[in-house]
C-alpha cells in the first residue's frame, strides 16, 4: 500500500522525534558505534526546549496504517537536512515518495541547486538520483565525532514561459508596482493617545540613559556592553527564583526550560564579549580614567547570581554597603536555600540519601564540597533511568555552569586582551583576580563524579 503523504504539523513532532530515533538506532546500527548512535539519537522523545525546526522548513511525512512511518524536510536554501523512515519501511518506496515531495516543493520555489550532509545509509540512495559527492567532512555534535559525505545536485534552471524576453521589442515594460503601503493590510498607525512598541518598551528611557564622560568613540560601545549585561542578569535573576521555587514544589520538569533559558542568556553573555574584544588598548585608554573606581566587580546582580547559584562570600557584601536597598536584596538572598541546595533538598525528598548535615548547613556560608553529597549524585548516573529526573537535574544544572564558566573564561581573556595586567579600575588586581574565579566550581560534586564513575 502506498504511503500517504502531507505537510508537517505542529501535533506530529512526537512521532517524528520516535522516527527518527528509530530510523538512528536500529536503521543505523550496522555501519556507526554505539557510543556515536547514543550521541546522535539520545532520545525518542523532542526537545521540547528548543524551537521546532521543521515548521520553517519545507517537511513532508508518510502515514501508513494510521501511523507515521517517516519524514523528509529541506530548508529554503536547498539543504536536505532531515530523511528518515522507520526499519520496516525502508525498501518499500516510503523515502522515494517523501524525497520526491520536497523535491517538487524545492523547485516550485525555483531552487535548482542542493546539498546535504549524508549519513552512509543515505548516501546510495541518494546517488541514485544523481547527487555527486563533493567532499568528506568531519565535524563533531556532543562529544561525538562524526564523517558525513557533502553531496550536491545541480539541476538546470527552468525557464519561465511567462516571463517576456527583454531581447524581443513588443514586449512591453510593466508600470513599476507602487510602494506598499502597511495599513492597506491591517496595519496600526495612528498612535495618538494609544500605547504603541516605544510606549510599551520605555525605549525612550533606555536610549537615554548612555552618558558617557569622555569625547572618546569607544566609551559607548563600553556603556551598552554593560548596561546589556546587566539587562540579562535582570531575566537570568527571574528565571532563577522562578526555577527555584519551582524546584522547592517538587515540580523539578517545570523547572528544566529556565534552566535551560538561563544557560541561553549566559551563551548570550558570552558572545557579547566578541564585540567588546573590538576595542583595543589604545581605545580604552582614551576614557578608562574617566570611569573612577567604578567596576563591574561591584555589579549587585552579578553578585545575586554567585549567591543564588551557591557561591556565597560575605566579604563581597562590602561595596554595596553604603545602598540600604540592595543589601536587603542581598541578605535576603543568603537566608534563601540557592539553587544548589534546592535540588538535594528535592533528590532528598524523592528517597536519595542526602546527607542530613547537607540539609541544614549554614545558608549563607559558602558551599564546602561533600563526599555524601558525591556519592548520591554517583547513584543517579549509574541509574539514570531509575533517576531520570534527577539526572535531568543535574545536567541542567551542569549546562547552567559550563555556559558560566565560558563567561568567566571569555571575561578573563578580555580583559588581558584589553588591559593585560594592570589593576582594575574598582582596584582589583584585574585579570590575575579573574583567573583565580576560574577556580571557583558551583557544583563540585557533579563535576567530580566524572573521575570517580
Amino acid at each position: 500500500m502506498a504511503p500517504t503523504l502531507r505537510p508537517y504539523q505542529a501535533q506530529d513532532r512526537a512521532a517524528v522525534a520516535a522516527v527518527f530515533y528509530r530510523a538512528v538506532r536500529e536503521g543505523a546500527a550496522a555501519h556507526y558505534p554505539a557510543a556515536e548512535l547514543a550521541a546522535w539519537a539520545s532520545s525518542p522523545e523532542p526537545d521540547w526546549e528548543k524551537p521546532d525546526k521543521l515548521l520553517n522548513q519545507w517537511c513532508y511525512v508518510a502515514e501508513e496504517a494510521g501511523r507515521l512511518t517517516g519524514f523528509f524536510s529541506m530548508d529554503t536554501t536547498g539543504y536536505l537536512d532531515m530523511a528518515f523512515v522507520i526499519p520496516e519501511v525502508m525498501g518499500n518506496g516510503t523515502a522515494a515518495a517523501l524525497y520526491d515531495a520536497v523535491m517538487a516543493r524545492a523547485k516550485a520555489a525555483g531552487l535548482t541547486r542542493f546539498t546535504v550532509k549524508a549519513a552512509h545509509q543515505s548516501r546510495r540512495f541518494l546517488s541514485r538520483r544523481g547527487w555527486q559527492l563533493d567532499r568528506m567532512e568531519t565535524f563533531t555534535e556532543d562529544g561525538e565525532t562524526y564523517v558525513a559525505a557533502l553531496m550536491v545536485l545541480e539541476l538546470p534552471a527552468t525557464p519561465n514561459p511567462a516571463t517576456p524576453d527583454p531581447a524581443t521589442p513588443d514586449s512591453a515594460t510593466p508600470d513599476p508596482a507602487p510602494p506598499f503601503d502597511p495599513a492597506k493590510d491591517g496595519a496600526q498607525m495612528a498612535f495618538d493617545g494609544r500605547m504603541s512598541y516605544g510606549d510599551y518598551l520605555h525605549i525612550d528611557q533606555i536610549l537615554t540613559a548612555q552618558t558617557p564622560l569622555s569625547t572618546a568613540h569607544d566609551e559607548m560601545l563600553f556603556i551598552i556592553q554593560h548596561q546589556t549585561s546587566e539587562l540579562w542578569m535582570k531575566q537570568a535573576l527571574h528565571e532563577l527564583d522562578a526555577a527555584r521555587r519551582m524546584i522547592a514544589a517538587d515540580r523539578a520538569r517545570e523547572a528544566f526550560k529556565m534552566l535551560a533559558r538561563i544557560a541561553r542568556i549566559f551563551e548570550q553573555l558570552n558572545n557579547a564579549w566578541d564585540v567588546l574584544r573590538t576595542m583595543t588598548p589604545s581605545d580604552y585608554t582614551t576614557f578608562r580614567d574617566d570611569l573612577g573606581q567604578s567596576s563591574g566587580f561591584q555589579s549587585w546582580q552579578y553578585r545575586l547570581i554567585e549567591f543564588a547559584t551557591g557561591n556565597r562570600n560575605l566579604a563581597m557584601l562590602k561595596p554595596h554597603a553604603h545602598r540600604a536597598h540592595i543589601m536587603e536584596k542581598l541578605n535576603a538572598e543568603l537566608a534563601r536555600p540557592s539553587l544548589y541546595d534546592e535540588a538535594l533538598r528535592h533528590l532528598a525528598r524523592a528517597g536519595l540519601p542526602v546527607p542530613a548535615a547537607v540539609l541544614t548547613r549554614d545558608l549563607t556560608q559558602p558551599w564546602v564540597e561533600n563526599d555524601g553529597v558525591r556519592r548520591v549524585w554517583e547513584t543517579v548516573y549509574r541509574d539514570p533511568t531509575r533517576y531520570w529526573e534527577a539526572y535531568e537535574l543535574a545536567e541542567k544544572l551542569m549546562d547552567y555552569e559550563d555556559y558560566f564558566r565560558r563567561w568567566r573564561f571569555n571575561h578573563v581573556t578580555t580583559v588581558e586582551r584589553v588591559i593585560g595586567m594592570k589593576r582594575g579600575t574598582g582596584g582589583t588586581s584585574g585579570a590575575s583576580y579573574l583567573k583565580r574565579m576560574l577556580a571557583v566550581e558551583l557544583f563540585p560534586e557533579l563535576w567530580h563524579l566524572r573521575t570517580t564513575l
